[in-house]
């Protein structure tokens, strides 16, 4: 087979092949060939590269480029005859709305012709499925981590508290009032531990489940009428009206709001705490806002208090539920931050992507 007639047979295989295949010169400065697959890849077509070879790089995610840019340098720089066997490789994201795919290049050098300075050939091909699915894997274990954190460690502890107690006052032959009130107490926070762990048990499993659209009024209102009905002395009072939407969540919505009204009531430090429940509409989103009369929260402390196992001195808290509320928000699009309520107190207002109003 001539010359000419296996560089167009290459051309060939080249043009059907999925990915993009490119070759560059020594410098990384020209490309001289592209296939067409680079319009399907990045959006440009050949011509366009071949005028401009660095406009590929703007289809490439802005948190990607840079580390992009460097593996180009890298390669040119320490280009040589020993290098022939030498493969680099990447993985990037793609902008808008492709931000979701991940691609794999390999770039490595090749003589072409007896031309030198050596060229450089690259491929990128896109990653299976299940590699891409590694995202969500990862942040599988960190919850369940953070799950093993809370029953082994919050759980365990309050437990064995308890029991301590028990076997004192039972070899003394009596439970007096004090210790009867302390078990209690430590009973209803493991109760409350054991609540936040299947609520992080169950948010695992969905992780990467597809939400369906679940109404905010029915859900905002039950929780409300369920922890009213279970906090003597609480004054939780619904203002407005709750907009009749649906949000794209989960079910797990419920344990965001009952975890933020348990919250409001339990670092209180008044006899008759008030929570007062709103919602707005912010930047096509829906914002619920949950204010109490506590305490409140100071500025520096209201980033740290989503964090895993931060607490506010003072508080019985465990540090779990506002992590766990921020960490099942953030993988629909909502959001939630922290707030000064007027005269006192704290808002704390969850952001939900809206699906439809009615």
């Amino acid at each position: 087979m001539s010359d000419q007639n296996k560089t167009s047979a290459l051309q060939r295989v080249c043009a059907a092949f999925p990915g993009v295949v490119w070759l560059r010169t020594h410098d990384m400065s020209r490309i001289s060939y592209v296939n067409p697959a680079v319009g399907d890849v990045f959006g440009i077509t050949p011509e366009d590269i071949y005028a401009e070879p660095g406009t590929y790089i703007e289809a490439i995610h802005p948190d990607d480029r840079s580390e992009y840019r460097t593996l180009l340098e890298t390669v040119r720089d320490r280009a040589s005859e020993d290098d022939l066997h030498q493969r680099w490789e990447i993985e990037y994201r793609l902008c808008d709305d492709r931000a979701n795919e991940r691609i794999l290049e390999t770039i490595f050098p090749v003589e072409v012709r007896d031309e030198t300075p050596l060229s450089w050939a690259g491929f990128t091909r896109d990653i299976p499925e299940q590699h891409a699915d590694r995202a969500i894997l990862e942040l599988q274990v960190d919850q369940l981590e953070l799950l093993n954190q809370v029953v082994r460690h919050d759980i365990r502890n309050e437990v064995n508290l308890g029991l301590d107690i028990i076997r004192s006052a039972t070899r003394r032959g009596e439970i007096d009032e004090e210790h009867f009130e302390r078990v209690q107490n430590i009973l209803h926070h493991v109760s409350e531990l054991t609540k936040t762990a299947r609520d992080m048990t169950d948010m695992i499993t969905t992780l990467s489940d597809e939400p369906d659209p679940i109404g905010l009024a029915p859900t905002l209102k039950r929780e409300v009428a369920t922890i009213s009905a279970v906090s003597e002395g609480t004054t939780i009072t619904i203002e407005g009206e709750i907009p009749d939407v649906d949000v794209r969540v989960n079910e797990l919505l419920s344990a965001v709001f009952r975890n933020l009204l348990t919250n409001a009531i339990q670092h209180s430090d008044s006899d008759d705490p008030m929570v007062t429940v709103s919602c707005t509409t912010l930047d096509g989103r829906i914002a619920v806002h949950i204010a109490d009369d506590g305490p409140g929260i100071p500025d520096d402390k209201k980033e740290l208090i989503f964090e895993s196992g931060r607490t506010l001195v003072g508080s019985s808290g465990t540090g779990f539920g506002l992590p766990l509320v921020e960490t099942l928000l953030a993988q629909y699009g909502g959001d939630i931050y922290v707030s000064d309520n007027e005269p006192r107190g704290c808002v704390f207002t969850v952001l939900l992507p809206l699906v439809r109003a009615t």
